[in-house]
């Protein structure tokens, strides 16, 4: 708009120039932003598809915005700007003028891309994929310092829960709770487990309390070491299974007293049995035969890796050592862990899925093979710089980190649409390839670094939050716009001068053109 109204002062005519010119650039850099947004529509998890939904509708609604009512506005009120060459100015002219000299040497920067990428694939390959939710809080948070607290004083706050059901029968015969017991102490004292397991509890613990019960007697009466609570003794020495299955028959019958008297300890021991795998019942029930047995245990606060291996652990050994009986875990800790591994892999296919939309859309849009791989270069570049430091530095892949690649490759593409878009106009005209760089530099250079210096300081704002994911996703994002304004501005137009050579200049051609190399 600028440049046509200082040739024709004409503000209806320049607005016409500039809507012919630059629509459909506009138009293809939301598209490839709501592109990236929409990518995450296909992921697992509900919030996250929720996210890509809206997200991309508010793109829609600031194209359209953008194009209806600054227009107007424009037409209304007019706007100026003081007439100077972009590129001899100092300041923001000059390392504009800078970056384009450095463009004009192909080999050394196309090397030292290359280098980049490699060692990013190195970082990539040192990046681990997991998810810590007690991580998301800093560590002065009161949230994070009272999970430590219960941890170190009580137990384990991540509940996992384990279904164990005989093939033959069910968990009121003696056999059975043998045997779950039996896999009950090997989840506490396991070498691997005990270093996650912080408690388990079963049906088996309350048949254990109950054959601790001891009724009233003087030899019971004798014992120093008994405890009396409520007219019965309690000996600590006896909480154990029955050791034959006569006695347990009787203390079973006296744990059903119990629950009947106790109405606490009814309810505690309720939804440890289960007719079926849909319906909970007390000991005291006599309708049906009591299949599933559930042991709950307490695992302290780990990443999704972690727990996802505990869980994988719990199941093989369920398979090896309790071959006549099924063992299925499942729990708050093994979702958030399948939930959070569901998240990176949904992301890896929106990541895909928007690279692939990507690059067919400048095909068709720009009607060229070559422009299309063009426009991979400020994407590809700046979310491997982003992820290789993610690995080097030791930042995890997480379900916060891993929406970065889909959401900044559609933000980042618009770098290589304005570039290429104005690169094509200049280069339709006579004169060389650089002289058609140094006029899309001149044109296109400072709208491209005001909209990614814009786009950087709205997702740095994230980095002033408390909540650690919101921090990390703001700052790599910024990272990863910077990258591709770098890669956009130097790599792209020296793989251009690389691959167009230097065409020669019409005789023609205005004085005024002089090519600035």
């Amino acid at each position: 708009y600028f440049d046509e109204v200082e040739k024709s002062g004409n503000k209806t005519h320049a607005l016409e120039h500039m809507l012919d010119q630059l629509l459909l650039p506009c138009w293809i850099t939301s598209f490839t932003t709501m592109v990236g947004f929409a990518s995450l529509m296909v992921s697992d998890v509900g919030p996250i598809r929720d996210f890509g939904l809206f997200a991309t509708i508010g793109v829609l609604l600031a194209f359209v915005f953008s194009i209806l009512l600054v227009c107007p506005i424009i037409q209304l009120f007019g706007v100026h700007r003081k007439k100077i060459d972009s590129l001899d100015e100092k300041g923001i002219g000059g390392g504009l003028k800078t970056l384009f000299r450095m463009s004009l040497y192909p080999v050394p920067v196309n090397i030292i891309a290359f280098i980049v990428l490699v060692l990013s694939v190195f970082g990539i390959y040192q990046m681990k994929v997991e998810t810590n939710f007690l991580e998301f809080f800093k560590e002065n948070s009161p949230t994070r310092q009272a999970n430590s607290f219960v941890e170190k004083y009580f137990a384990g706050i991540a509940p996992l829960e384990i279904t164990f059901a005989p093939k033959e029968g069910d968990m009121t015969q003696y056999k059975a709770l043998k045997r779950l017991d039996s896999f009950e102490q090997m989840l506490l004292k396991d070498p691997f487990l005990k270093k996650y397991v912080d408690g388990a509890t079963s049906i088996v613990d309350f048949y254990k309390f109950a054959n601790m019960v001891k009724m009233p007697s003087l030899e019971n009466l004798l014992r120093p070491k008994n405890l009396k609570i409520s007219g019965a003794l309690f000996d600590p020495r006896e909480y154990k299974l029955p050791e034959t299955e006569r006695d347990y028959t009787i203390n079973a019958q006296l744990f059903r007293k119990i629950t009947e008297v106790y109405s606490g300890a009814k309810m505690g021991v309720r939804k440890f049995l289960a007719k079926s795998m849909d319906e909970s019942t007390s000991p005291s029930s006599n309708s049906g035969e009591w299949k599933y047995a559930r042991i709950s245990v307490r695992l302290k606060a780990s990443s999704s890796t972690i727990t996802a291996n505990v869980v994988n652990y719990i199941r093989n050994l369920g398979k090896k050592k309790f071959p006549q009986d099924e063992i299925h875990v499942t729990g708050t800790a093994s979702l958030f862990a399948e939930a959070a591994n569901s998240i990176v892999e949904s992301q890896k296919a929106s990541f895909v899925l928007a690279i692939v939309i990507i690059f067919f859309t400048m095909i068709i849009v720009f009607r060229s093979l070559i422009v299309g791989f063009l426009g991979l270069i400020p994407n590809i570049i700046p979310i491997g710089t982003t992820f290789g430091a993610m690995g080097w530095f030791g930042i995890p892949l997480n379900s916060s980190t891993s929406m970065v690649a889909s959401i900044s490759i559609g933000i980042a593409v618009d770098v290589a649409v304005h570039f290429i878009s104005r690169f094509r106009l200049e280069f339709q005209g006579p004169g060389t390839t650089r002289k058609a760089i140094y006029a899309t530099y001149k044109k296109s250079g400072k709208p491209i670094l005001f909209t990614s210096s814009i786009l950087m300081a709205g997702f740095m704002v994230l980095s002033l939050a408390s909540f650690v994911p919101t921090i990390q996703f703001g700052i790599l994002t910024c990272i990863t716009i910077f990258s591709a304004l770098i890669a956009g501005l130097v790599v792209l137009p020296s793989v251009i001068l690389w691959i167009y050579g230097g065409r020669k200049m019409d005789k023609n051609e205005n004085s005024e053109r002089k090519d600035p190399s």
